[in-house]
């Protein structure tokens, strides 16, 4: 059996007004992406091939679930114009789907399921219900021709039923369900070892903080003191929570930062947008609102400022030397290994050595021993424009220019928190940097400058 995926992008404006950098089908419903649950459910009924079709860029989506081998299924994708409806999707994938059964999904829905119940069902060859009065979800047997009014999958009970997501209120309300009624039904993210209680990896509270089930926190998670989350909370990836603040019944999406002192019941809150999860009413909030501490913390004292530049002086001056006697030849052999990296919130751009081409040579790697391919950013300590200790200075992509716009606060440095920990590149990035804009200090930025110094001399570069 075969299936065919196609939510056409009008069937979900709604997220594109809510969720601005989200792939409809990447809309993350209880820390899972609303497409695995499709891919979950068609493993279930042991379909072997999924034909995803998209009217929008669909390289994120392929970028996210490859070739579905993960799932044990065989994933294709297709692009279709806005203006087409099912039957010329079908037809212009016809190879694809007349070559055995099919099933479509057709729309932007939620297909609701007891796992445990259906896989039951299925193994046990009894006939598969739906209430989708809308078909949504249909079946085509392998002889059977579009033109013909497609049937349900059928009528037995009610082990399967569809629900739209047609608004932000749909979502809230189907993600508080999942996880306070219906986390036993599907395969949800992260550990569990007690009841109504889902935790990521990397997460990190205090003894002072409290969590009430049921709830769901993601990967990379801080906690600061005296927080409160639950009941019913539902908490991303790579997000903080600052001290002092309770969440109740709310969903605080991957990548957001959450202020201290504050109360929020109901809510939504992605990135700084904020969300009533009862009247669907949205908020930009301002950088005064939201990030108020962390501005706090990144706007360095004269005193951390001229520390630094001290520091880089020295740096500079130790590292002169061996930059005439190391560098300068590897430079006429083997050419200027650069690339163009951002240097601050403006997204203004300058070319530096580039530690992922010199590490391809054994000189290379040696001169990464010896840091440097830092000297250039040093150099830029000295005249006030970058800091020794700050934020990790990124590559010119679209993703790190994306990256750097949804951090409230971009003071970049040579050496960055990132470089100090054991992390892969990767949606982590943006975790550890809203860490370190949380954090910074003066004690904080020397420990830091100190882990990358030895890391960096013992073990090179190993990014």
């Amino acid at each position: 059996m075969r299936c065919l995926i196609y939510a056409k992008s009008i069937d979900s404006t709604w997220v594109k007004d809510c969720f601005p950098e989200v792939d409809r089908y990447l809309l993350k419903l209880v820390n899972k992406p609303l497409l695995e649950y499709y891919l979950d459910f068609a493993a279930i009924l042991k379909i072997s091939s999924i034909r995803i079709v998209s009217d929008t860029s669909i390289k994120e989506i392929e970028n996210h679930f490859k070739d579905g081998a993960k799932w044990g299924l065989d994933i294709s994708y297709s692009l279709a114009r806005p203006e087409d409806s099912l039957k010329s999707v079908y037809l212009k994938n016809m190879s694809f789907c007349r070559e055995e059964d099919l099933i479509i999904l057709d729309g932007f829905f939620f297909i609701d399921y007891d796992h445990n119940n259906l896989i039951s069902y299925f193994e046990e060859s009894k006939i598969i219900s739906c209430n989708d009065i809308n078909r949504h979800l249909i079946y085509l047997s392998k002889d059977t021709p579009f033109n013909e009014i497609p049937q349900l999958i059928c009528y037995y009970d009610q082990s399967i039923s569809v629900r739209e997501i047609s608004s932000v209120l749909d979502y809230y309300k189907l993600s508080m369900e999942i996880l306070t009624r219906k986390n036993k039904s599907y395969v949800l993210p992260g550990y569990s070892n007690e009841e109504d209680a889902f935790y990521g990896v990397n997460f990190i509270f205090p003894h002072t903080s409290q969590v009430t089930k049921p709830l769901m926190i993601g990967n990379n998670v801080r906690f600061r003191n005296n927080t409160s989350v639950g009941p019913a909370a539902i908490i991303g990836n790579n997000v903080i929570i600052d001290a002092n603040t309770t969440i109740t019944e709310s969903i605080v999406y991957e990548d957001t930062y959450v202020s201290s002192d504050l109360e929020l019941s109901g809510k939504i809150i992605y990135k700084n947008r904020l969300i009533s999860g009862l009247t669907g009413d949205s908020i930009l909030l301002t950088d005064n609102i939201l990030v108020s501490q962390i501005e706090m913390g990144i706007m360095t004292s004269f005193f951390n400022r001229f520390v630094q530049w001290m520091i880089s002086l020295f740096l500079v001056m130790v590292l002169l030397l061996p930059w005439l006697i190391l560098y300068l030849p590897y430079r006429l052999l083997k050419g200027k290994p650069v690339s163009d990296f951002i240097i601050n919130k403006n997204l203004a751009i300058k070319s530096y050595l580039d530690p992922e081409k010199m590490k391809k040579s054994s000189w290379g790697r040696f001169l990464l021993h010896l840091q440097l391919d830092k000297f250039g950013l040093l150099l830029l300590v000295l005249s006030a424009r970058i800091l020794l200790v700050g934020n990790q200075v990124f590559r010119n992509n679209t993703r790190n220019r994306k990256l750097i716009n949804d951090l409230p606060v971009y003071t970049p440095g040579v050496y960055s928190l990132f470089e100090s920990v054991d992390a892969e590149h990767g949606n982590v990035e943006i975790f550890y940097e809203l860490e370190y804009i949380n954090n910074c200090s003066t004690i904080y930025n020397l420990n830091i400058l100190m882990r990358v110094i030895w890391k960096r001399f013992c073990h090179g570069y190993k990014k």
